[in-house]
């Protein structure tokens, strides 16, 4: 072998650890710059915090909702504008690192999410108008009981005889809840729960579930306010189109201005704390949590709203309230096996 030869592969080699070296560099860049973006995502229990926050902004918006004497419709287009107005420039500033249009192949996920989502807003906005606000939020919680039995129509997963247990209790904690006269004869002069009121909090449900498998199919891959802005882009496209066809718009009084203003900022931060949760919290664990949102919507229609349950809407949100749980608790137990499962195995390779 001739020097010159030596020589030449003494600096190809020198040559590949440079090019080694970049490329590590780049590398550590992109993971700090990933690291500044979701450092928060990062710690430990953060998703369970984030359930907590959606779980009362929600209720927060809830009430506020009831509060105002607007139509349904109108109130979700309030909400929906401000929360647009709000969010464009933050997704805007990030638009370095962010493509506004959505992360290539899942642009038409994201367009569903934003239409499914704002859907349910619209859904439960006319429950609340037609129910007790705690009555029309709890009958929302159906969902997590529609998860499961959408996910084996959609997904092609599974159903458990636990599925279909708390399917049954959910359902007799509705039935309770709408009160229907054939099963609970009403006492002279009081007004039966409207049933259309119920309908439309099934419907709300049914889209919440199906917006919270969307929610998990985008998983980490898109920036949380893009999110919650196509959400709120789809739903001001939604909510025109529904109040030009009903013609219900009315100028609001100046005095309700700042609280129709708060829906659109309490509801960035409800979806926004959502998204965050169901990005870096097991669903499970998210669906628990949030649970307790039947709890405080109660504490919100009578200590604010000055309005007093009837002991049979109580037992109903107990029911579901309990279901919503057992759902929660029961996901948990399975992925906490299927991780351990995952453990094991990884370690008989090992061996």
């Amino acid at each position: 072998m001739s020097l010159s030869s030596i020589g030449t592969g003494i600096e190809n080699s020198a040559n590949d650890s440079q090019k080694v070296m970049i490329d590590s560099k780049v590398v550590s860049q992109k993971k700090k710059r990933g690291c500044k973006r979701w450092g928060l995502m990062s710690i430990p229990g953060i998703g369970i915090l984030f359930s907590l926050c959606s779980a009362f902004f929600f209720s927060i918006n809830s009430t506020v909702v009831k509060s105002l004497d607007l139509h349904p419709v109108q109130l979700s287009l309030s909400r929906c504008s401000v929360q647009f107005l709000i969010l464009l420039p933050i997704v805007q500033y990030k638009h370095k690192e962010v493509d506004i249009m959505g992360p290539e192949g899942l642009k038409l996920i994201l367009w569903a999410r934003g239409f499914v989502g704002s859907t349910a807003m619209i859904f439960l906005y006319y429950a609340i108008d037609e129910l007790s606000v705690g009555n029309a939020v709890t009958i929302t919680y159906i969902s997590v009981i529609l998860v499961p039995f959408m996910a084996r129509f959609l997904l092609k997963e599974s159903l458990t005889i636990f599925d279909l247990i708390f399917g049954v209790i959910t359902l007799i904690g509705v039935i309770f809840i709408a009160q229907p006269t054939f099963l609970f004869p009403l006492p002279e002069g009081e007004k039966p729960q409207s049933a259309l009121g119920v309908l439309f909090g099934t419907m709300s449900a049914t889209c919440m579930s199906l917006s919270v498998i969307i929610i998990r199919k985008l998983g980490r891959q898109t920036y949380p306010p893009l999110n919650v802005m196509y959400y709120s882009f789809c739903g001001s496209i939604t909510t025109t189109i529904v109040l030009i066809a009903v013609g219900k718009f009315q100028y609001p009084c100046l005095s309700d201005t700042p609280r129709i203003f708060s829906l659109g900022v309490v509801g960035v931060l409800a979806q926004f704390f959502l998204t965050l949760a169901l990005q870096t919290e097991r669903a499970g664990t998210v669906g628990v949590l949030r649970s307790f949102q039947i709890i405080l919507i109660y504490i919100l229609q009578v200590t604010v709203l000055g309005d007093i349950p009837s002991y049979l809407s109580l037992i109903g949100a107990a029911l579901i309230f309990s279901s919503s749980i057992g759902i929660g608790i029961r996901k948990i137990i399975n992925e906490g096996k299927r991780r351990r499962s995952v453990v094991k195995s990884r370690l008989i390779e090992s061996n």
